[in-house]
């Protein structure tokens, strides 16, 4: 047998990164991969996505903290997958990953052996001519990075239909489906693509949702002003950072608003565009549903649910491509499907409800996510079986037990953000880790019961979605750990980055600007690229982030002073009393409690807003003196 330190399973975003972060501290680590590519299911043989696919987190979301956007000096656009696959590239080169992988190569069994603490494993080769070649190795650590959709799950209920099943994960084009007539089932990001593409070529087409989706569009200016909005005709564009989705879901003005303020704002807004546009536009379907998905927990809004990134299937709908349909039941005989207590959405009806709705398909496509299975991982008897529920280890990362020996990366799926940036800086922690620069809490397991009892208390429309996380919370909640909590106050020479600070998205080059592993210049490197005031929320709910940046840290000491004088254990560790009121959205989840050093930053806060409302009365009289010019997109 031969040695080596560290096994990374897969070379998919999470695995490359695991890799480099670990090259990077200086550790002896491999990866391994079934397929000839890297990327996961990104690369080109994949087999797994299809055309015209395009990300739903924007490029310099996707990029990796010290690795910006080739793109970056035009500004922000969503990448496709064959963009994507080039940046990921571009990464594999840059940090010489390459010659540290080993390619059409499978993991036959991992096993821990507890006396030694090391794991056997057993590695097939199939990149040999001939028979492939078994080689059975001894590693001291084990990252799997396989990824949450390894193993495509289909109801057995869809089971009983007689005429042709496919998962997504089998859908390739549109052509599969010319002529026919199709149900997609789902209302994910999966579904949206799916549904949009069949419905270039399918006799007709219905999704089928059982609970209602809380969609939201990837453009922001877009969707708020175009009544006949399709999110395709602005994916070749590059905008500035108030363009996409994450300039109203993840920066410090947003996360600084109490969550049940900014539900009512959300639901405001949204409402204001359904009137404006009308009840069949794009806004007016996305008004219906959301509403609707949105009304047994009013004030948590948009964060009770996992949410669909993309609004291409409502574009659909409202130019009557396709039909949705919400309904908890279905029934099947042959080919006849019957959906139960149905509410019906079309292009000219909003809703029709409808106590049974019968449909005739001729193929199901099934967008109904992936079970994990790691049966190749096993451990010494009396171990017990591995628990593969996610919400069960600390930072989605560490299992009971198994911390000092097993790491699983890329299982934290962030409510708005990308699975890569958090497997980057679990990854992170992963190294310090090996090379002892930290340990794990004595009580992880325990923190990982409260985190997951939190988890399902504030995701609880959604709550079989075991992989999901509050992006926010659990980035700065790993910065702690680590040591790298993004920069709050600029340099001297640049006061006005304090704004960028404040309003722009939290993207994870912020990770880099201070504390362990920093390395300013590759923030610099993005946040340059940009003027100060180029994030800006609309109104009113820059009106709102203005006001509560003035009063919220006042709300907030009231909140500190009840957690110190009434300390609660246990969930309340993670999730306080009252957690929608009392405090900013950011100081709760993943144990991110507030403490005096929360209250630092107030005065750099308070600045912010002073040179935002500074800002805007000058643009205001600028406007009556000079004449106004027409908004565009950033220039290609």
């Amino acid at each position: 047998m031969t040695t080596a330190n560290i096994l990374i399973v897969g070379t998919g975003p999470s695995g490359l990164v695991a890799l480099k972060e670990m090259q990077e501290a200086g550790l002896d680590a491999i990866a391994v991969d079934s397929r000839s590519s890297f990327g996961g299911v990104f690369a080109p043989d994949s087999g797994v996505t299809f055309e015209n696919l395009h990300l739903t987190i924007s490029s310099i979301f996707m990029s990796f903290s010290d690795f910006p956007a080739p793109d970056v000096d035009k500004g922000v656009k969503y990448w496709s997958q064959d963009e994507y696959f080039d940046y990921l590239t571009r990464y594999v080169e840059h940090f010489g990953l390459k010659q540290h992988m080993q390619l059409e190569t499978t993991v036959e069994n991992a096993h821990l052996n507890r006396q030694t603490g090391k794991w056997e494993v057993r590695l097939t080769n199939h990149s040999y001519p001939g028979e492939p070649r078994t080689t059975d190795k001894i590693f001291d650590k084990l990252i799997v990075a396989t990824g949450a959709n390894n193993k495509p799950k289909i109801p057995e209920e869809l089971m009983q239909f007689k005429g042709e099943i496919l998962h997504s994960t089998d859908y390739r084009s549109a052509e599969q489906v010319r002529g026919k007539k199709v149900l997609v089932v789902g209302m994910g990001e999966g579904s949206a693509d799916v549904a949009s593409s069949a419905a270039e070529t399918a006799a007709n087409v219905t999704v089928w949702g059982r609970r209602y989706p809380d969609c939201a569009p990837r453009f922001v200016e877009p969707f708020l002003n175009d009544a006949k909005y399709d999110e395709y005709k602005h994916m070749a564009q590059h905008y500035k950072p108030n363009g996409v989705l994450e300039s109203i879901t993840i920066t410090r003005a947003v996360r600084n608003l109490p969550l049940g303020l900014w539900s009512v704002a959300l639901q405001g807004l949204v409402s204001d565009v359904r009137k404006k546009h009308g009840p069949n536009s794009v806004q007016g379907l996305s008004r219906a549903l959301t509403a609707r998905a949105w009304e047994s927990d009013y004030y948590s809004s948009d964060t009770s649910m996992v949410p669909t990134k993309s609004a291409i299937t409502l574009t659909a709908a409202a130019k009557g491509l396709l039909d949705i349909v919400i309904a908890p039941e279905i029934s099947i005989e042959n080919n006849m499907l019957t959906l139960r207590d149905a509410s019906l959405f079309q292009a000219t009806e909003v809703p029709n409800e409808q106590e049974a709705y019968d449909l005739d398909v001729d193929v199901i496509v099934a967008c109904t996510g992936f079970d994990l299975a790691f049966d190749w991982i096993s451990c010494s008897e009396g171990d017990g079986v591995l628990n593969t529920n996610p919400r069960t280890w600390f930072k989605h990362c560490f299992p009971a037990g198994m911390g000092e020996h097993l790491a699983f990366v890329g299982f934290a799926r962030p409510h708005s953000g990308g699975i890569p940036q958090c497997a980057e800086m679990v990854s992170r922690y992963i190294a310090q880790l090996h090379i002892g620069n930290l340990k794990l809490p004595t009580d992880y397991d325990q923190l990982a019961s409260s985190d997951a009892a939190a988890e399902r208390t504030c995701f609880h429309l959604t709550p079989e979605y075991n992989v999901l996380v509050d992006y926010m919370a659990y980035m700065m909640s790993v910065a702690k750990l680590i040591g790298c909590t993004p920069k709050a106050v600029p340099r001297l020479t640049k006061p006005l980055d304090v704004v960028k600070y404040w309003t722009f998205p939290l993207w994870p080059c912020f990770f880099r600007t201070q504390g362990v592993g920093a390395k300013p210049d590759a923030a610099e490197n993005v946040l340059s690229k940009f003027g100060p005031f180029d994030a800006l929320t609309p109104m009113p709910l820059l009106a709102l982030q203005l006001l509560c940046g003035i009063v919220m840290p006042f709300i907030n000491g009231s909140s500190w002073l009840v957690n110190l004088l009434m300390p609660r254990k246990n969930m309340g560790r993670a999730l306080p009393r009252l957690y929608k009121w009392r405090m900013s959205k950011m100081y709760f989840m993943y144990h991110n409690s507030l403490t005096l050093k929360d209250f630092t930053t107030v005065f750099t806060q308070w600045l912010a807003v002073m040179l935002i409302i500074g800002y805007l009365i000058t643009k205001s009289i600028s406007s009556v003196i000079l004449p106004k010019r027409k908004l565009r997109p950033a220039a290609e």
